[in-house]
């Protein structure tokens, strides 16, 4: 079944998707003319988008050929953010025909809505979404709290809390590039939303874009100057880029501000063993393990500083105790900073084998940081057992590490 419509008005064409369950193709409105009439099949509102009521807006571009006036080509300018409701658009818009001399490119806004959902039907349905997307980010399932964020966002889609929670289950995931891309739109709605700066922030960082990670600290602690979370990245920041004075006064701050932060005792013995100051590292280090009690990272990092100080009784006893725990988080980068970490714990107590499991383990979690091909490298280069130094691979992921943080200091720490 088609019908004819205003060549003028194509431009302004909404598709109006019925839901009532009688009806199963989209419903349309225009201006009718019966001049230079066209071809328009209604879009079909496909049964599986009926049944998990799936709604969305988008724009689709399609390209007329003005000589015979038939559609050459349709696509997606802005997505729906439901796949089949895009197809099934672009399906029926492949079908258009135009009377010769019609404009050779058109924009047509779509709009996939519920009929019969009342705006209070509407709003309790994202409800529900963004209370299965909260649930899913605290079991760490990153995918379905992207999911549900999606849809709750398609009828909710001004709300910054579920495009702010999108966006960091996105760094959860280890997509930094979706990431930022979702924080610049939350702070275009919110922009003085400090912790958006801090995250988005981070996200450079692992990417190395430092001048970009920089400006994102310091617009977070202009905007919130007690947020602890910023300072310590910052500090991490400049840990990296070679600035050990500016990154100790950030992490002390960070501490003075928030006493009982465990990232940042952490980070700062990291800092201190970076400066072979093992001695101030190991205090941190303790301090960390009272704060998040098992925690693999601080225990591998504290014996790493027992071994440096030629301490080996307790650097093997901190050493067992990280083998023994696992990495809890589903967080890719994370979990590839624990492996790193762990094996640090492998390597003190004698068995190298489970040291490069766990580090090219790392590397596979996060082939994009640059700090895990680092690691991977020191190890290959200088493990004790010559069956596992492997030179030419050493230089390979040295190389690789190199390239990524745009040939300045990857910030990873040596084994």
């Amino acid at each position: 079944m088609t019908h004819p419509w205003s060549v003028a008005a194509i431009g302004k064409r909404i598709v109006l998707a019925g839901a009532a369950s009688s009806v199963s193709l989209a419903l349309a409105k225009t201006e009718l003319s019966p001049d230079d009439a066209i071809v328009a099949p209604r879009p079909e509102y496909p049964s599986a988008a009926r049944s998990q009521h799936l709604t969305g807006s988008g724009v689709a571009v399609v390209q007329v050929d003005p000589r015979s006036g038939q559609v050459t080509s349709a696509r997606i300018l802005a997505s729906t953010g439901h796949k089949i409701l895009d197809d099934a658009a672009l399906k029926a818009f492949r079908q258009w025909r135009s009377k010769p001399g019609a404009s050779s490119e058109v924009h047509i806004p779509i709009s996939y809505g519920m009929r019969g959902y009342t705006s209070d039907a509407l709003n309790a349905r994202a409800a529900r979404l963004q209370s299965q997307a909260k649930e899913a980010f605290r079991r760490q399932d990153y995918d379905v709290t992207i999911r549900s964020a999606t849809q709750a966002l398609q009828l909710a889609p001004g709300k910054v809390s579920l495009r702010e929670l999108r966006a960091l289950a996105y760094y959860r995931k280890g997509d930094n590039d979706a990431s930022i891309r979702e924080y610049d739109e939350v702070i275009r709605l919110n922009p003085t939303l400090a912790p958006a700066y801090v995250i988005r922030g981070s996200a450079y960082l692992v990417k190395a874009w430092h001048a970009k990670a920089l400006a994102d600290f310091n617009e977070a602690i202009r905007i919130d100057p007690k947020n602890a979370s910023a300072y310590c990245d910052r500090a991490d920041l400049e840990g990296e880029v070679r600035e050990p004075d500016k990154a100790l006064r950030d992490y002390d701050r960070a501490i003075q501000l928030a006493p009982k932060f465990q990232r940042a005792y952490f980070n700062r013995a990291a800092h201190f063993g970076r400066q072979c100051e093992y001695e101030k590292a190991i205090p941190d280090f303790t301090q960390a393990i009272k704060l998040l009690p098992n925690d693999l990272d601080s225990y591998a990092g504290r014996a790493k500083a027992y071994a440096k100080l030629g301490d080996r009784e307790r650097a093997v006893a901190d050493a067992k105790v990280a083998i023994k725990l696992k990495p809890k988080t589903e967080m890719s980068l994370q979990r590839a900073k624990d492996l790193r970490m762990r094996s640090t714990a492998y390597n003190i107590v004698g068995q190298p084998e489970l040291a490069s499991r766990d580090r090219r383990e790392a590397v596979r979690l996060a082939p994009n940081d640059a700090g895990m091909h680092d690691a991977l490298a020191w190890f290959l280069a200088t493990c004790p057992e010559e069956r596992f130094r492997i030179g030419s691979e050493a230089v390979s992921s040295a190389k690789t590490a190199c390239e990524m943080s745009h040939w300045e200091d990857s910030g990873a720490s040596t084994p």
